[in-house]
């Protein structure tokens, strides 16, 4: 839809013929209320001097939306290579996107203006099926060439141009030096072409359609001769539009009184209008559906902004029409025509005369406010005992009419209004008019500037005035407590003597007694909460009725009287109805009931019936007088549905019932999820599994977010809290981990494209603080979130009353998964922000898949700035288990994920299994090459090297140490101040009292009293995560080094060697020195990422699950993995035991394509979602079939059942005989 001057109007895109009135014809379209039947097969428009095919149209076809349309040039613009030195098809910055920047600055500013940018995508591969550019996105493109995917959606007779060549597609071919092409006979080539070869372009845009007024023939489709009306006739090939165009202006006035009378012409005067080449003052004549039926250029403005113009009505046809009258400029064939906003008013004509009958401006009233015109009538006020209009305005009456239109009541500010008679003389002293009843007159409206109008009304003879009154009627003002209920009513109003209505009720003396309400449209008093009726009470309140300047009041008094005390024993549940939904079998998920006991004699019992066999109760938090809460596991064994009732019973009380009801299904099933609809809040709240050691107990706040899709809410209430810690504690007592403490984790099912605001009320942050709570988590939320002891507490001092956490995706270019993250609160009144938590900080995890071709090492998390400068966070990593950038801060702004190329590259780490850590380290300046181009990943570190990297990664202030204490490390030396720096805090000591061996290679057993060492001094509790491996060789550590070793071992840090041994002696390599340096990064951000998947030092991966590695054969993530007794994973080829093959590259189980190496030939596999591999047989993929060999590989090239198999695998569609 295309909102034009407060109407909307679906766009037919059909020029339509007009055929001159009094001069030459001249093709138009027009606006109809029809939907769009031929904008995406073979309909054309002009823009920016060239001729463009729509393919897609108001949320059809490519790339388009709501009122936008999608073009794509007919002809190439001049052809161009994709890249000049045809070294890679990746389209940013390459010659094919220049080109088409190019293309768009060839545009008119105006023009530009109406170009909606498009943001492309990066990381498309061959034949993907995507719309993505290979390469990094480009945001903001203007200007686009098609993708395969979007050439495939249209008509195939818009695929050819006229010089008959390729044109170039923006999606990569197969392989780095080639981009995808259309043909020259029209066919979509995938494959593509050399990326060097000079090919066509033909760009592509998204036209913002909300500014359309009309549109015309894009050759010659407008009348050249000014002072003339054309009309609709048939339809014309090509279009192109008038714009609205805020650079365009025009003032409109009426002048004469010939506007009204007989004749061919209709007069004004205009002013302002836009002057310059080709403008003019133009205009449509539209009907009642507000479909253009004439148009005329009325003047040529070129040079001078004001005069009179004349529209001849001559050969218009009788009937009522909206005249728009605007300043055009007119920019030619196949050029957008730009045009001010339309000044609009009704236009009668008969037999070549036109009357105005509606022009612009506002409400006309005179001074002693007893004649108003507004609305469709003009209101006459009256004095006692007369009829006649009063004499304060120029008012007399003429003549009757049968009727009136319904739009004929508006008048200029200033004007003065005349009643005219028969013969077309005025009277001064007025006529008579019968009081209360409806007169139709004729009413003449002189303005201020002179002009006159006319207007066909309705004039209503006001009667004599009444006083108004209220009286409230007494329906029950004496109220009982307790017997009371909601909605019952207490006193009612009526009126009289209001000259109209609507009449609004106040309460302008007293206040009404708590639990009841005044409804202020109807002025009925009502119980509104019957619980809060306070008795003892007598109030006496005024009720105030109001109309414009009328007021009435009434007096009521209201009496709340003490009511008997209840004694009846009564139970209540919340919920009475438990639906679990769909569990996986062998999984558990739990609810919390809430029951109460008001007056009971006997004791509260419960009895579970149904399929107890899937439902089992906790009653450690339960009482039987008082009740409390009651925890129900839904623990399903089978794929099947379970109901079960829990009845509770106490003497005297009636029973309440609470109804069961869940399903299990099996892993790798499916369950429907949530839609996209609105929803609302939930709370359940559980006890996490079994903490990791040294970590606190868990209580689990489980909620469903209210809201929407879009922006999504949770509020966590302080009582939730005190019970999920209060689980947490009973957990830690019961598995003797008090020492550890307790914490609580908010987990919530926030859409991933939601803003999400999670309101901590102040009781919740104060059982957090005051509970002693070490942890309070966000998960499930569009980042999560983990605040510290320390950061609770200063949440807690620096705020007041609720605090609100607000996470907000934004859009920052170069920035992956950028969020604003806000904390908040009220603080007299006003909205206050916490941007710092001192002490205190939070650990952030980001979620992000990386993009194909993206290393892991290489991405970092980044801070925004409010001015928008990024900033890379060098303690940042990338947790693979968690698949999320995990940091930690203590202020609150915009972060994201960022992506850079390490600045080092080594010619000697490219098939290294620490090449990973090495490029992460490396990129943070902890260590550097050679010089020569080589790391030496392989080589053991020297104990200068390693201090150096622990100093640069505690940032030492260098300026503190300017003298040796060692002989052999002097001060020149690039190692001297982190050796010195080391050696003062107790992290390393020399190899006696002069000497510290700077070149000296440190043992694996010394790497770890140095890792330990180091965290001691900077403050860091290495956590004992249950990682505990034992090695074969532990009785070669040496028994000083042996608590050193077990710390950084099951923290982590370090990790075995090959067949469960630890090696104390050997050297540590530079590529452990970079894993472990790595490791302490991520484990100081989140000790959580010790857990999932793990490379050990001998690069052989391992999945942890709380703290051990996982054996046998286990399902990841959908996925079937295989490892050995000790845990090491299984990779490269890999047979199940059902006979089916597989393919694991390091810890990635494969799916979908995947290229591989086979006795020296590069073959092409596919894997289906579950990992297997497809062998022996025909299976289509997307909309293609492929036959895939005995062995697994792809048949190219060959002959299988009859058919043709192309060189990509394809099966072309003839069989062959």
């Amino acid at each position: 839809m295309i909102q034009v001057n407060n109407k909307n109007f679906q766009w037919v895109l059909a020029a339509l013929l007009f055929t001159a009135v009094i001069l030459s014809s001249a093709t138009i379209s027009v606006y109809a209320a029809a939907p769009l039947d031929v904008a995406l097969k073979g309909s054309i428009v002009g823009f920016g001097g060239k001729q463009w095919h729509v393919i897609g149209y108001n949320g059809t076809g490519v790339a388009s939306e709501k009122d936008s349309m999608t073009l794509l040039a007919k002809d190439s613009f001049y052809t161009t290579k994709f890249d000049a030195d045809g070294s890679s098809n990746h389209y940013s910055g390459s010659n094919l996107q220049t080109s088409m920047t190019a293309a768009y600055n060839g545009l008119s500013s105006q023009e530009q203006e109406l170009v909606i940018a498009r943001d492309l995508e990066g990381g498309a591969t061959y034949n993907d099926g995507s719309e993505r550019v290979s390469g990094e996105a480009v945001a903001d493109a203007s200007f686009w060439p098609l993708s395969v995917r979007e050439a495939y959606l249209l008509d195939a007779t818009v695929h050819p141009y006229r010089s008959s060549k390729h044109w170039w597609l923006r999606s990569p071919g197969s392989n780095d030096t080639r981009g995808a092409v259309v043909s020259e006979n029209g066919g979509v080539d995938g494959n593509g072409l050399n990326i060097s070869y000079d090919r066509g372009i033909r760009p592509a845009f998204k036209l913002d359609l909300t500014s359309v007024i009309f549109s015309s023939g894009a050759i010659e489709g407008k009348p050249s001769t000014v002072g003339s009306l054309t009309t609709a006739g048939s339809s014309a090939e090509v279009v192109k539009l008038t714009v609205k165009n805020n650079e365009q202006t025009l003032n409109v006035i009426a002048t004469e009184a010939q506007a009204t009378q007989t004749g061919s012409n209709i007069y004004f005067s205009y002013e302002d209008a836009t002057t310059g080449t080709n403008q003019y003052v133009s205009c449509v004549l539209t009907d009642q559906d507000d479909v253009v039926k004439y148009y005329g250029k009325l003047a040529d403005s070129s040079s001078t902004a004001s005069g009179k113009l004349s529209i001849p009505l001559s050969g218009v046809a009788d009937g009522t029409y909206t005249l728009k009258l605007f300043s055009e400029q007119n920019n030619g064939d196949n050029f957008t025509d730009f045009a001010s906003i339309p000044v609009e008013m009704k236009i009668m004509v008969s037999n070549a005369s036109g009357r105005i009958n509606d022009f612009g401006g506002t409400v006309l009233s005179d001074n002693a406010g007893l004649v108003s015109i507004a609305g469709q009538s003009i209101t006459a006020g009256a004095e006692e005992g007369t009829s006649s209009a009063p004499r304060t305005t120029t008012v007399t009456v003429v003549k009757s009419v049968s009727s009136i239109s319904a739009s004929d009541i508006i008048a200029a500010e200033g004007a003065r209004l005349s009643l005219y008679s028969d013969s077309g003389f005025t009277t001064e002293e007025g006529v008579s008019l019968d009081m209360g009843s409806e007169n139709h007159l004729y009413i003449k409206v002189t303005a201020e500037s002179g002009a006159i109008l006319y207007y066909d009304v309705t004039v209503v003879r006001g009667k004599p005035p009444v006083t108004p009154t209220l009286t409230m009627i007494d329906i029950k003002t004496t109220l009982t407590a307790g017997d009371e209920k909601d909605g019952q009513s207490v006193a009612t109003a009526s009126v009289g003597g209001f000259s109209g209505s609507p009449i609004g009720y106040s309460i302008s003396e007293g206040t009404l007694p708590s639990g009841l309400g005044l409804n202020p449209s109807t002025g009925e008093i009502t119980v509104t909460a019957a619980a809060d009726l306070v008795p003892g009470l007598t109030t006496t309140v005024t009720i105030q009725a109001e109309h414009d300047q009328e007021l009435a009041t009434a007096v009521l008094i209201i009496t709340v009287r003490p009511g008997s005390p209840t004694e009846s024993p009564t139970i209540t549940v919340a919920p009475t109805i438990l639906s679990f939904g769909p569990v996986r079998t062998g999984s558990t998920y739990s609810i919390f009931l809430t029951i109460d006991g008001l007056n009971l004699t006997k004791d509260m019992v419960y009895a579970v019936s149904g399929s107890s066999d899937g439902f089992s109760l906790d009653a450690s938090l339960w009482n039987e007088v008082s009740g409390g809460t009651l925890q129900v596991t839904f623990h399903p064994t089978q794929e099947k549905s379970y109901a079960g009732v829990i009845e509770f019973t106490s003497s005297g009380a009636s029973p309440v019932t609470v109804i069961l009801s869940g399903s299990g299904y099996a892993s790798g099933g499916s369950h429907s999820g949530r839609n996209n609809s609105d929803y609302s809040a939930k709370t359940t709240i559980i006890v996490a599994p079994v903490a990791q050691p040294d970590q606190p107990s868990l209580g689990i706040i489980r909620g469903k977010v209210a809201g929407t899709n879009k922006q999504a809410t949770f509020t966590v209430a302080g009582s939730t809290v005190k019970t999920a810690l209060k689980k947490a504690q009973a957990d830690a007592k019961n598995l003797k981990r008090t020492d550890f403490g307790v914490g609580a984790r908010v987990e919530l099912d926030t859409p991933s494209t939601a803003e999400l605001t999670v309101t901590l009320e102040r009781t919740a942050l104060e059982h957090l603080v005051n509970g002693g709570s070490k942890s309070f988590e966000l998960a499930g939320t569009p980042i999560s979130l983990a605040f510290d002891r320390q950061a609770l507490s200063e949440l807690q001092k620096q705020s007041t009353g609720d605090v609100t956490i607000q996470v907000t995706p934004v859009t920052v270019p170069d920035v992956r998964h950028a969020y604003d993250i806000r904390i908040g609160f009220m603080k007299d009144g006003k909205s206050a922000t916490v941007t710092s938590l001192g002490a205190g900080s939070v650990s952030l995890s980001i979620p992000y898949t990386p993009a194909k071709g993206e290393a892991l090492r290489y991405l970092d998390a980044v801070y925004v700035d409010r001015d928008g400068k990024i900033s890379y966070i060098s303690e940042s990593a990338y947790d693979t288990s968690s698949g999320s950038m995990v940091l930690r801060t203590n202020h609150f702004s915009v972060y994201g994920v960022g992506y850079t190329l390490p600045s080092k590259k080594f010619s000697d780490i490219e098939s290294h299994w620490a090449k990973g850590f090495i490029d992460y380290v490396v990129g943070r300046g902890l260590f550097v090459g050679n010089g020569e181009n080589k790391f030496n990943a392989d080589t053991a570190i020297t104990r200068g090297d390693f201090v150096t990297a622990l100093g640069r990664l505690a940032a030492v202030d260098l300026q503190e140490y300017t003298k040796s204490s060692f002989t052999d490390v002097k001060n020149d030396s690039s190692y001297f101040p982190y050796v010195e720096w080391s050696y003062r805090n107790g992290i390393v000591q020399g190899i006696d009292n002069r000497h510290f061996a700077p070149d000296q290679a440190i043992s694996r057993q010394d790497a770890a009293v140095i890792l330990q060492n180091y965290a001691t001094v900077t403050g860091y509790k290495l956590p004992n995560l249950g990682n505990g491996v034992n090695f074969v060789d532990v009785s070669n550590i040496g028994s000083l080094y042996k608590t050193a070793v077990s710390a950084v071992q099951q923290s982590g840090l370090m990790e075995g060697k090959s067949n469960d041994h630890f090696n104390p002696t050997g050297w540590t390599t530079r590529g452990e020195a970079s894993a472990i340096l790595y490791r302490y990064i991520k484990l100081t951000i989140d000790p959580a990422t010790a857990q999932g998947w793990v490379e050990n030092d001998a690069g052989q991966h391992l999945y942890y699950k709380n703290g051990k590695p996982l054996t046998d054969t286990q399902t990841i993530e959908g996925i079937p993995y295989f490892f050995y007794s000790k845990g090491i994973l299984k990779t490269g080829w890999v047979k199940d035991d059902t006979g089916d093959w597989r393919f694991y590259f390091g810890s990635r189980g494969i799916i979908g394509w995947w290229d591989i190496d086979t006795d020296g030939k590069n073959n092409r596999y596919y894997f289906d979602t579950n990992g297997k591999l497809i062998l022996g047989k025909w299976l289509q993929i997307e909309d293609k079939w492929y036959y895939f060999n005995t062995d697994g590989s792809l048949a190219r090239s060959t002959k299988i059942d009859g058919h043709e198999v192309d060189a990509n695998g394809v099966r072309k569609d003839e069989v062959s005989h």
